[in-house]
C-alpha cells in the first residue's frame, strides 16, 4: 500500500503538470477534477472519503477514521496527554512463533522451530482476511482446518473439515491464504515451494 507522485518542473507545488491550485492553504490536499481534467486544492468540501486531518494546532474534535483500500487508520486526538492515537488495521501484522498456533487474520507467523508447528484456521474469518506463514526454522508447518472449512490450491482443494490440511515440505517453504467465503472457504494467493494438500 502507498501513495506516490512525480513532482514536475523544479519541485514547487505550483509547477506540478495538470494541476490548477488557487490560493492554497495548510491543510489542503490535492482532488481530480474529471470535468477540468486538472488535479485542484481542496479543504475537502464536497470530497468523499477523506478528511482533512491537519488542524494547525486545533485539537481534533472526534475520531477520524481514513479508508485506503482495505486498510482502516483511525486517528483520536489525546489533547490531554499532548499527542495523537494513530492505529491501523487491514494490514498483516508479524509474529515469530514456536509452538503449535491457532492463527489470527490480518497475521503473518515466522515459523521459528526445530520440530513441526501446526497452525489452525482461524475459525471466523470475513471475505479478504489474510494469514501468511514464512518457514525459517528447520522444523515444517501444517495448516489444520476447523469444521466446515476448506482450503483451495489452484484447482485442488483440501478435505473439507478438521480431516483437511496443507503442509511444507522444506524449510522455506511460505503461503499466504486468503477467506474468499466467510469461515468456510479459504484460497491459496501465493505460495513458495512443494506445499502438501490433504
Amino acid at each position: 500500500m502507498g501513495l506516490g507522485g512525480t513532482i514536475e518542473g523544479g519541485g514547487d507545488i505550483n509547477s506540478l503538470g495538470g494541476v490548477n491550485i488557487n490560493n492554497p492553504t495548510n491543510g489542503q490536499f490535492l482532488v481530480y477534477d474529471a470535468s477540468s481534467g486538472n488535479w485542484i486544492n481542496s479543504n475537502g468540501g464536497g470530497a468523499t472519503g477523506y478528511q482533512t486531518i491537519q488542524g494547525q494546532g486545533v485539537a481534533l474534535p472526534q475520531e477520524t477514521i481514513l479508508n485506503f483500500a482495505s486498510d482502516t487508520f483511525t486517528v483520536v486526538d489525546d489533547p490531554a496527554n499532548f499527542r495523537t492515537n494513530v492505529s491501523v488495521s487491514g494490514v498483516i501484522s508479524w509474529s515469530v512463533v514456536a509452538a503449535n498456533t491457532g492463527m489470527t487474520v490480518q497475521t503473518g507467523y515466522i515459523n521459528n522451530s526445530a520440530s513441526l508447528i501446526t497452525f489452525t484456521l482461524p475459525a471466523a474469518a470475513n471475505p479478504g482476511d489474510t494469514v501468511r506463514i514464512v518457514g525459517y526454522g528447520t522444523g515444517l508447518w501444517q495448516v489444520n482446518q476447523n469444521a466446515g472449512q476448506t482450503i483451495r490450491f489452484g484447482k485442488y482443494n483440501t478435505t473439507t473439515g478438521t480431516g483437511g490440511s496443507i503442509a511444507s515440505t522444506n524449510q522455506g517453504d511460505s503461503v499466504e491464504v486468503v477467506c474468499v467465503a466467510a469461515n468456510t472457504l479459504f484460497v491459496v494467493a501465493s505460495a513458495m515451494g512443494n506445499i502438501l494438500i490433504t
